[in-house]
C-alpha cells in the first residue's frame, strides 16, 4: 500500500470544542433535523445545558434544516471563547441554550 499526501492533509485534526456527538433524522414533515446522541460529561455543552435527544432547531441562527454535518462541525470548531446558540426542542418545548466553546485534550 502506497499512501499519499493530499491537499489539505497536513492540517492538525482539530476536536470540537463543545463536547456533543450530533446524527441526522428525518423529521416528521418529511424533512431532516439533527438530534444529539451523545453530551460529553464534564464538557461545554453540559455546562451549557444540552442533553441528549435534544433536537437542533437553530445553531447560530442557521436552521438545521439547511446545516451539513461538515458546516455544523466547522462551527463547533471555532475559536475558543466564542458562543455557540442553540435553539433546541427539549420534548414540547423548545429551549435556547449557550454554548462557550473550550480547548478540549
Amino acid at each position: 500500500m502506497i499512501l499519499e499526501t493530499r491537499e489539505g492533509t497536513h492540517r492538525p485534526f482539530v476536536y470540537d470544542r463543545c463536547g456533543i456527538s450530533v446524527l441526522p433524522e428525518a423529521s416528521a414533515g418529511g424533512g431532516a433535523t439533527l438530534r444529539v446522541d451523545d453530551v460529553s460529561p464534564g464538557s461545554p455543552a453540559e455546562e451549557g445545558g444540552l442533553r441528549k435527544g435534544d433536537r437542533l432547531l437553530n445553531v447560530n441562527e442557521y436552521p438545521s434544516s439547511d446545516l451539513s454535518l461538515d458546516r455544523l462541525g466547522h462551527i463547533l470548531r471555532g475559536p475558543v471563547g466564542a458562543n455557540v446558540v442553540f435553539k433546541v426542542r427539549r420534548g414540547t418545548r423548545e429551549v435556547e441554550l449557550t454554548v462557550t466553546l473550550q480547548k478540549r485534550v
